[in-house]
């Protein structure tokens, strides 16, 4: 009989222990000390926009596929030689940057959408014109004094 109440006790107090061992759930409330960052808005072309992309593409040259206004690996590439022409960063998709360069209408969601810093191509980058560099070669900056 004490052997029985004595593994009893044993197993409560484990099961005891493993439940207060776990962390309370988070809620997402401030006042639970948990800041979660808020994630910027995606941005999304339209259907509409993406076969008027493949359209401006075709009359330059840059694509030789159909309109059907959805990605394929043809589009990206002519997206992608746009946008290496118009110094925009080559992604070979369409975000705001790219769309405005084209000079196609956002609609009104996208026009809330500000212009990514990173839509553009660097300016420290090497451009690939002018004098090559070394690939271990690094960009030289002025050094930064801090008072």
């Amino acid at each position: 009989m004490f052997k029985k109440m004595r593994l009893l006790i044993i197993f409560s107090l484990m099961l005891a222990s493993a439940a207060f061992a776990q962390e309370p759930a988070k809620t997402g409330d401030p006042s639970d000390g948990v800041v979660t960052k808020k994630r910027s808005p995606i941005f999304r072309p339209t259907k509409d926009q993406i076969a008027q992309v493949q359209v401006i593409l075709k009359s330059k040259g840059l694509y030789d596929g159909e309109s059907p206004g959805v990605y394929n690996p043809e589009t990206r590439t002519g997206i992608k030689s746009f946008q290496k022409s118009n110094g925009l960063k080559q992604t070979g998709t369409l975000n705001r940057a790219t769309l405005e360069k084209f000079g196609i209408e956002l609609t009104e969601n996208q026009k809330l959408m500000p212009v990514s810093p990173n839509s553009f191509e660097s300016a420290d980058k090497p451009s690939g014109k002018g004098k090559s560099t070394k690939s271990g070669d690094a960009p030289k900056r002025a050094p930064i004094f801090r008072a």
